[in-house]
């Protein structure tokens, strides 16, 4: 009876069973398959419209394109490219069921598509995965780049200004980071697949650490190649990454003139640099019908009147 009562008294004691741990949510993660030449190699494609579907503009007291209101619409873009070897890769700026569409166009010719500053509904985005390895991802470009400095004592938006004076290195770390993580969870829940960043900074590192999967640097005002080459291909390896990649945003930031003969000179040269340091994703941001090399002296934008500089006035337009 005693041993009886004992038995009874350890089952008792014994401490509660734990809860299991949630089932991790399961989402959509695009395989990347090398092409036959080893290497994803194209340009920026920017739908020429003008009903919020992607196109590209500035406005002030005048109005201008980033890209000419003539050029060739939309839905030519994919064969033109096809016609014209701009590449086997097409990183597409664009939205909603346009995006979906030119992703499509691109898998008939055999293109692979990337999704750049995209954004679509679910039920659009759910259908991603129908492009097999023709889809590479989706890119969020410099969405954690271009606001990171902006306002002289804020580090977060809900911090009251005594909080953010106060802030350390570590709590500005922790608050990027979660900014990141939450969004690259949100586009794995939607089923975007994997998730690149191209960003001309020294942070790339964080935005990895938070989820990214492809780091694409954004060459050329990252000044040295070779040292985001040296830093993607770190980041690679401890990572455990699938590939990395370079934007050359070479028409902007080479600052040099289109009558200079060495203009295009650079952007070959940056291209084998790239792919001799084992990038094996290489873009170039303004390869076929757009223009934005406004920061040279003779680029034709420079003809247009400007109510402002926004290289020199963050809070105006350069139009």
């Amino acid at each position: 009876m005693a041993a009886t009562k004992k038995s009874a008294s350890a089952k008792k004691a014994a401490p509660a069973k734990k809860a299991a741990a949630p089932a991790p949510k399961k989402y959509f993660t695009n395989k990347i398959e090398l092409p036959p030449n080893g290497v994803f190699i194209g340009s920026g494609v920017y739908p020429h419209t003008n009903d919020g579907s992607g196109a590209i503009y500035c406005g002030g007291h005048c109005f201008s394109y980033w890209v000419s209101p003539d050029a060739p619409p939309y839905k030519d873009i994919v064969e033109l490219c096809k016609k014209d070897n701009q590449g086997n890769l097409l990183q597409f700026w664009a939205k909603n069921d346009i995006l979906w569409d030119l992703m499509q166009e691109a898998k008939k010719s055999d293109l692979y598509s990337v999704a750049f500053y995209a954004d679509a509904p679910e039920e659009t985005s759910k259908k991603f995965k129908e492009l097999g390895k023709h889809y590479l991802g989706y890119d969020f470009g410099e969405r954690f780049s271009m606001g990171l400095y902006a306002g002289s004592t804020n580090v977060d938006r809900d911090m009251t200004e005594e909080q953010a004076q106060n802030a350390s290195l570590q709590d500005a770390a922790d608050i990027f980071m979660k900014k990141v993580k939450d969004w690259v969870d949100n586009r794995h829940e939607r089923d975007w697949g994997l998730v690149m960043a191209t960003s001309a900074n020294y942070y790339i590192d964080y935005e990895v650490a938070a989820g990214v999967e492809v780091p694409c640097t954004e060459d050329f005002p990252f000044g040295n190649l070779t040292l985001a080459s040296a830093l993607n291909r770190g980041l690679y390896r401890s990572f455990n990454l699938p590939i990395w990649g370079s934007h050359l945003a070479h028409e902007w930031y080479s600052y040099l003139p289109h009558k200079n003969p060495h203009k295009m000179d650079t952007l070959k040269t940056s291209m084998y640099l790239k792919y001799m340091t084992g990038a094996k994703m290489i873009i170039n941001e303004s390869g076929n019908w757009a223009l934005q090399s406004s920061l040279c002296e003779d680029s034709p934008m420079q003809t247009m009147p400007r109510a402002s500089d926004r290289l020199n006035n963050p809070g105006g337009y350069t139009i």
